[in-house]
């Protein structure tokens, strides 16, 4: 097996930098050539980009590039048949995603939407402030907020003792996970918890959802999950809604194209309404021109 890659940079819409990753270009031992995304998030735990590439090099891959390598070989197979993956299969709706409260405004938000995710808890009586203003703007939505681990128990029981909670969907992460907190929590408040990822992924969870990154993760059986991209490259996205497609219609986190400035193949995604929808015309995730146009390099 032959591996190269294409260095990129995403630059946000939301005052967040760039982020960088690469493209992966795979050619297996039966010569076929597929495609896939390699998007470290470090601050989460993951290896750095530099370091996901000498391992890739190696033949030893990490649970990001082990993913990375199972679509590259749907990409490969797919574009042998010269088919795409998409083919026949319905993509589910997403929410919009918020980065950052401080500027919402920056997503242009319709009538079809029906959910947003915002992600908080950096600052809390400042974006709860925020928050309300969403809420007043946007009269018919729901929120699914994502805290990331950043409150105690006791500071989210407070925050949910605001009186906003008719509004939300679900609350993503609000505190470390732990088994009876979130139960007790759940049950007392009568609110949906979301399971992402921790220092351990529990095989079973008091969580009402799971919420599955087909970019590190299998979707796991018999637990009611929301697929979500990993806010990665369009192919990693479109890796993302192929899983998604075959295993759900719960509304997803699909649409993360939106949080970063467009480029060459950002461009090639269209929003139906809120549904994903893939290029037109290509072979395997698409985008075949274009990744015949990129620079590749060894590892």
């Amino acid at each position: 097996m032959k591996v190269a890659y294409s260095p990129y940079e995403l630059v946000s819409l939301f005052g967040k930098g760039k982020r960088e990753g690469a493209l992966l270009r795979f050619q297996f031992d039966d010569e076929l050539v597929g495609y896939a995304d390699c998007h470290p998030w470090p601050e989460l735990g993951d290896a750095p980009l530099k370091k996901q590439l000498q391992l890739i090099k190696n033949y030893q891959t990490t649970s990001l590039t082990q993913r990375s390598l199972t679509f590259a070989r749907l990409d490969a197979e797919a574009r042998a048949r010269n088919d795409s993956l998409f083919a026949g299969l319905k993509i589910p709706p997403s929410h919009l995603t918020i980065p950052s409260l401080e500027r919402w405004k920056a997503i242009a938000v319709d009538r079809c939407v029906s959910l947003l995710k915002v992600k908080l808890g950096a600052n809390l009586p400042d974006e709860v402030l925020l928050l309300y203003q969403l809420l007043e703007a946007y009269p018919w939505i729901r929120v699914r907020l994502d805290f990331n681990h950043q409150l105690t128990r006791n500071a989210f029981e407070k925050f949910l003792e605001k009186g906003i909670m008719n509004r939300i969907d679900f609350y993503e992460d609000p505190f470390p996970y732990e088994e009876r907190a979130w139960k007790e929590v759940q049950e007392q408040y009568g609110v949906r918890l979301a399971y992402d990822r921790g220092t351990e992924q529990p095989k079973r969870s008091s969580a009402a959802i799971r919420i599955i990154k087909p970019a590190i993760q299998e979707v796991p059986s018999a637990e009611h999950f929301v697929v979500t991209s990993y806010l990665d490259h369009p192919i990693g996205q479109l890796a993302a809604a192929y899983v998604a497609a075959l295993t759900t219609q719960e509304t997803c986190g699909l649409l993360t194209h939106l949080v970063y400035e467009k480029n060459a193949f950002s461009e090639r995604l269209r929003v139906n309404e809120t549904i994903l929808v893939p290029p037109t015309g290509g072979t395997g995730f698409g985008f075949d021109n274009l990744l015949l146009r990129v620079s590749w390099f060894n590892p």
